[in-house]
């Protein structure tokens, strides 16, 4: 029988992560099933690994590179420093103290440069045993990647050798530091601090990106934060992943993601990454990692809960961060049952910190965080300024989705609910999209009008008000475009089914939420208020509550009638809907007098077989049937 070594590299990695005995059997018994063969070679790997804690860097074997973070079994062989290591001196002027680190690759100690100068330094040493190829190679090529790098926050290789037992060694920087999101919530850190921070790691994230290199595991016990003169300093550690983006080689010998395996940590594992040789992985996995790491200093939590990935099966893991979106920081806050405490580490109210996060925060995380890595985030310097631009109070570039893709992510999710609601969602999108070309069309007219009408002095200054009044129409309709937007956010049918709620009666409660919003909002172009009115009250009457949609339907027909006059074709359709809803509202009397006072000027402007037309008379016929008003 053929062995499939990247499955046996996968298994294994899930099965360690799972620290209870029974849980870990159930695993292996539900992903193996009877391959005797498959199971005995796992048995014989589990039993002779002991797991390491998160460290440095931590490939598990033969090319697997799956991290996670957790704790050693008591008196495992990990707790048990090198013993015939420490109070030896390596190269003659490196006496190693105690072990403050340890991977599946190497180790890292504490020691005292003797000579030329005095000093306390770590030194990462390879494990015994540890000597293939591969390992030699990816041990070299974190070596080589700090070399490259000379930035503030990140630490310095000193020196580099092999020990006199041919084991290779490196010196870098002493980091006495805790990991990022202990050293925030330990020292009570407020959200403008905690930003500070995060710039100055998208700084260092950012020189080893223009240097050609990868980090790949991004994550706070990669991040550790020491105080220097009372002022807080991030350093970005454990280049053990580290990939080159250009064609140089990091080490001599040839190194590849081995056939099969996986790497990263899953909790801040970029989409991308959540495959088997995941070989197309680019400086934007790291962007979308920073992300993962602002939210959590953000909220206190992972985006992707750590118990959701702890339960899920390999194949359902992947599954979960390719494609499932996790809340916005400002909802995740908001819900948490630890709400109290979070608010308490960041010096703020618990009533506020939500709010604190909500719009331009939100909006700064979820771009990071998108699952096309084309809509993240160009660089991490971007990232950044964007993080500046919010602490500054300036407008930050980041902003929420597009109504058309996040109707794409809704239907992509609920393909089977949204067909109840289909027609709302056409009519919404719709209106929206009507409203942005009849913008464009307007400024291409007022433009052509300004370059016949004025000679060219004159042109300049009235080209100067149209633009103005143009971008003040632009930011009404942007506003509206918003407003849409907010209708399907963080909708929740199957938690509607649970409540006994159809999910026709929740879309309508925000829709009837969106009319309020429009009419705060009642100032600007009186034409795009009135397309709004009318697409808002056509959603209302599609969901089955005509007599709710009177209201705005009629502020739209007399927006448009009193813009447009009563003959124009837009104020005829919306004279049309307005009585569409009256007759489902069983208010046939009213209907059929709106339609027999307009009856000629709608055949002649519309025509005979127009579509609300048509639907109008089956309208008016199904209440002359006596059938009834509906809500």
């Amino acid at each position: 029988m053929t062995i499939d070594h990247g499955r046996i590299k996968a298994l294994f990695q899930a099965a360690i992560d799972r620290e209870d005995p029974v849980e870990r059997l159930e695993f292996l018994d539900r992903e193996i099933g009877d391959n005797t063969d498959l199971r005995g070679r796992l048995d014989d790997l589990l039993a002779v690994y002991d797991r390491p804690p998160a460290a440095l860097d931590r490939p598990l074997y033969a090319g697997s590179m799956v991290t996670r973070d957790y704790q050693p079994s008591p008196g495992s062989a990990c707790e048990q420093p090198q013993k015939g290591v420490i109070d030896t001196v390596i190269a003659g002027r490196y006496k190693v103290r105690q072990e403050i680190g340890k991977g599946g690759m190497g180790s890292v100690y504490l020691a005292e440069q003797t000579q030329p100068v005095r000093r306390q330094v770590a030194l990462k040493l390879i494990n015994p045993g540890m000597d293939s190829r591969t390992v030699l190679a990816r041990f070299e090529s974190e070596r080589q990647a700090l070399a490259m790098m000379d930035h503030p926050n990140i630490a310095r290789v000193l020196d580099a050798g092999v020990t006199d037992a041919g084991r290779p060694f490196f010196v870098m920087d002493l980091v006495k530091g805790i990991p990022l999101t202990d050293y925030c919530d330990a020292h009570q850190l407020d959200l403008s601090e905690r930003l500070d921070l995060f710039r100055q790691i998208c700084s260092a994230v950012h020189h080893a990106h223009q240097k050609g290199i990868i980090h790949r595991d991004l994550k706070p016990t990669n991040i550790l934060v020491e105080s220097h003169d009372g002022k807080p300093i991030p350093k970005v550690i454990d280049f053990g992943l580290a990939k080159a983006t250009t064609g140089m080689q990091l080490s001599e010998q040839s190194l590849f993601t081995a056939f099969g395996s996986i790497t990263g940590t899953p909790l801040y594992m970029a989409p991308e990454q959540a495959t088997f040789n995941a070989l197309d992985v680019d400086t934007r996995a790291d962007i979308y990692a920073l992300g993962v790491v602002l939210y959590e200093i953000l909220t206190g939590s992972t985006p992707i809960r750590r118990d959701t990935l702890q339960r899920a099966a390999l194949d359902e893991m992947f599954r979960v961060i390719r494609e499932e979106e996790p809340p916005t920081p400002s909802s995740r806050v908001s819900t948490s049952e630890a709400l109290q405490s979070l608010a308490a580490n960041r010096h703020v109210e618990p009533s506020r910190l939500s709010r604190l996060i909500k719009g331009d925060l939100d909006w700064i995380v979820m771009k990071a965080l998108a699952k096309e890595r084309s809509r993240r985030y160009e660089s991490a310097i971007a990232l950044a300024q964007d993080v500046e631009r919010f602490t500054n109070h300036e407008p930050v570039s980041a902003g929420p989705p597009t109504a058309a893709y996040r109707v794409r992510k809704f239907i992509r999710r609920h393909r089977v609910q949204v067909l109840a609601a289909s027609l709302v969602l056409l009519s919404l999108v719709g209106g929206a999209a009507g409203t942005t070309w009849g913008l464009i069309e307007s400024r291409r007219q007022e433009g052509i009008a300004v370059s016949e009408a004025f000679e060219k002095d004159k042109a300049r200054i009235a080209e100067s008000e149209q633009r103005k009044h143009a971008e003040k129409r632009l930011g009404q309709v942007s506003k509206m475009n918003q407003i849409l937007c907010m209708i399907f956010e963080d909708i929740d049918p199957q938690g509607a089914e649970k409540e006994g709620r159809r999910l026709t009666s929740v879309l309508e409660e925000r829709v009837a939420g969106a009319a309020a919003d429009v009419e705060r909002e009642a100032t600007g172009d009186p034409l795009v208020l009135a397309r709004m009115e009318l697409t808002l009250g056509k959603a209302q009457r599609n969901l089955g509550y005509p007599k709710k949609s009177l209201t705005l339907l009629a502020k739209a027909h007399a927006g448009y009638s009193s813009q447009l006059g009563p003959d124009h074709p837009d104020t005829l359709k919306s004279l049309l809907n307005l009585a569409i809803g009256y007759a489902d509202a069983g208010q046939t009397d009213r209907a059929l007098k709106l339609y027999e006072e307009s009856k000629p000027q709608c055949r002649e402007k519309l025509g005979a077989n127009y579509p609300d037309i048509l639907r109008l008379q089956a309208s008016l016929a199904k209440s002359s049937h006596g059938d009834g008003p509906e809500q």
